[in-house]
């Protein structure tokens, strides 16, 4: 299974104490983390985090994730929100709309 995340979301949140483990994440939560040393931000796969390391809590993530530089101390653990689509929003625009029948001229 794939470590890094299929795609970044549009926004983040630093760690917060309040997100115990992995598993207390939402769906919609991605997991990351950025480089104390160049700041570089990665997106990463939770299943496969999981798969590596258990359900860890997030504090205890922050020396596992190496970057590409070769840092592993001191890294931000961050958590990602994917936006919500217009359905789950219960935007009216977005539900269908009875059929109507064209009857031929």
């Amino acid at each position: 299974m794939r470590l890094k995340a299929p795609f970044p979301p549009p926004s983040c949140i630093e760690h917060n104490p309040s997100y115990n483990t992995i598993k207390g994440l939402q769906e919609w939560e991605v997991l990351g983390a950025r480089c104390s040393a160049c700041g570089r931000i990665g997106w990463v796969n939770k299943d496969a985090v999981i798969g590596r390391w258990g359900d860890q809590y997030l504090m205890n993530l922050r020396s596992r994730f190496r970057c590409d530089c070769g840092n592993r101390t001191d890294n931000v653990v961050l958590i990602g929100r994917l936006p919500l689509s217009k359905a789950a929003r219960g935007d009216r625009s977005t539900r269908r709309r009875p059929f109507r029948r064209l009857l031929p001229q």
